[in-house]
């Protein structure tokens, strides 16, 4: 088989990602309590003039338009993800699979800061848990190495 020649996608399903995590710090917690107890300036990322300029937004809001995903995640979700791990491209790939698999269990069309909490109850991934999330869906025999590159795997 060549490099471009493609398995069959029928036997592979994408690992669910898990994680132990770590605590929030203070600093952390403090924003997330913060963001929860003003629930009335939360709105979809999209919706977010400023917001959904930035980097971060522009990755999460094109990859949520590519793959056709039934949901979207508010301003004050992404936040805590940028503040406490989502710093990458990579991570924020990670981030929006984690949320994909939460949709996939809730159905909910916009995850807000309270859903951030219910998918990080326990704290965030460490970066070794970072790592070995995005090891384990990376394959070497396909054009596309990442999974999550594969709008295949996000339907």
């Amino acid at each position: 088989m060549n490099k471009f020649e493609c398995i069959d996608r029928e036997q592979r399903t994408f690992p669910e990602f898990k994680f132990n995590g770590r605590q929030l710090k203070e600093k952390e917690s403090k924003m997330l309590l913060s963001l929860m107890l003003s629930t009335d300036n939360e709105k979809s990322l999209k919706d977010d003039e400023e917001l959904a300029n930035e980097f971060a937004s522009k990755i999460i809001l094109k990859r949520i338009n590519a793959y056709d995903l039934k949901f979207e995640i508010s301003n004050f979700f992404l936040i805590m993800s940028i503040v406490t791990f989502a710093t990458s491209p990579g991570n924020l790939m990670i981030l929006l699979r984690l949320c994909y698999q939460y949709w996939k269990k809730t159905n909910k069309s916009l995850l807000n800061v309270a859903d951030w909490a219910n998918i990080f109850p326990m704290g965030v991934p460490t970066n070794e848990e970072l790592i070995q999330m995005w090891d384990s869906q990376k394959h070497q025999n396909e054009p596309l190495s990442n999974m999550v590159d594969n709008v295949v795997y996000w339907k």
